[in-house]
């Protein structure tokens, strides 16, 4: 069964499983649910399907409208004839129903709040992500340093499977599928890109070969092209679209953490919504949100090149663990400017980061430590 089978075929079993509730495996991408994510989770939940007993089910992890403000992830879908159907949303989850359920997580390894019922029913993770330590008997348990999670995902089911005697190979949707990620997390393999990454752009590109639209390096580019433009298109979107887009959070000791990325520069952020600041909090105050970070990730109209910015808000005034993770963030070489806020309340800093190569991958843990207190394990 190909993959674009098995994905038009989830609809058909989750409308059984409701009926007639029976165990099942879900397969969720974290929070974000970016392209990597999603496509993570359709990988993993269609290749390890045959070798479980029962059904596995790809998750998106956030509620089904918000699958709207992932461009490129729709465009993709679209390419491939693939509907969205073909994925559950948190939307389709109960309780009663998550009784019967097993969960594999991919692109993160600790359990969301969303799914937080499910932390003693992990039975498989894939992440590139700071290790957390967590479910230890996880079979597999694959947590390293990789540009790309559905890289690892597909070379670790590859070689487990034995290439499903070559079915994994020709199938082009799969192939397709996985590609997409691949070049969006590294850029079109210029940066952060690792051995799992190669291995898999190899294998990928040596399958996709014999289609035309791939047959050449440039068709990879110009594929790599359209899904990056459809990536970075938040045409029509307000401050709170623009936030909720490639949002994370960590609630720990009774503090919560949101982050969020967005492919504008803080002047455009403004030029689009002129109330993003009290979009800004607004949106903290809805999710309860101790302290918001906003990532800008953009090409600088001057240099031409790759540039951050780094928005800190905490809605309540002054935070001690902010300026702890400020104290211990030299490498990320902040230099602040000043904007007008619009007088929300609070306490608001804005940087340039100037290490622009730090991710929220690479961020994130800092700001977990300094808030939380939160250790990783080392990967």
């Amino acid at each position: 069964m190909s993959i674009t089978s098995y994905l038009g075929k989830v609809a058909e079993k989750w409308a059984a499983i409701k009926a007639s509730p029976a165990a099942f495996t879900i397969v969720s991408g974290n929070e974000s649910a970016d392209i990597d994510s999603c496509v993570s989770s359709a990988l993993y939940a269609y290749l390890s399907q045959s070798q479980s007993k029962v059904d596995v089910f790809p998750l998106i992890n956030i509620p089904k409208q918000d699958i709207l403000l992932r461009r490129d992830f729709l465009w993709l879908l679209a390419k491939l004839n693939i509907k969205d159907n073909s994925f559950l949303f948190l939307d389709d989850l109960n309780p009663e129903l998550l009784k019967h359920a097993s969960l594999a997580l991919v692109d993160h390894n600790k359990v969301t709040a969303s799914l937080a019922q499910l932390d003693d029913k992990v039975i498989g993770v894939i992440d590139h992500h700071e290790d957390e330590g967590l479910y230890k008997s996880a079979d597999p348990r694959v947590v390293i340093k990789n540009g790309s999670c559905s890289s690892l995902v597909y070379t670790w089911w590859n070689k487990t499977l034995g290439g499903l005697n070559g079915t994994i190979a020709s199938d082009s949707a799969l192939n397709e599928l996985a590609l997409a990620p691949l070049l969006i997390d590294t850029s079109n393999m210029k940066s952060k890109v690792e051995a799992h990454d190669t291995e898999a752009y190899e294998l990928i590109t040596k399958a996709l070969s014999r289609i035309s639209a791939f047959a050449t390096s440039k068709d990879v580019k110009s594929f790599y092209k359209t899904l990056d433009e459809k990536k970075r298109d938040l045409s029509g979107f307000d401050a709170v679209q623009m936030l909720r887009k490639d949002y994370k959070d960590w609630a720990e000791n009774g503090a919560k953490l949101g982050m969020s990325t967005v492919v504008l520069d803080l002047s455009n952020m403004l030029k689009q919504d002129p109330k993003f600041f009290p979009k800004l909090h607004d949106f903290c105050e809805e999710h309860n949100v101790t302290v918001h970070v906003t990532m800008t990730s953009y090409t600088d109209a001057d240099t031409g090149k790759h540039a951050r910015q780094m928005i800190i808000y905490s809605p309540k005034g002054c935070n001690d663990g902010v300026q702890k993770f400020l104290d211990a963030s030299a490498d990320l070489e902040l230099e602040p400017f000043s904007v007008d806020d619009s007088g929300i309340p609070g306490k608001l800093w804005v940087f340039q980061q100037n290490n622009a190569k730090a991710s929220r991958k690479q961020v994130a843990p800092k700001l977990r430590s300094a808030l939380f207190g939160t250790h990783f394990s080392s990967i």
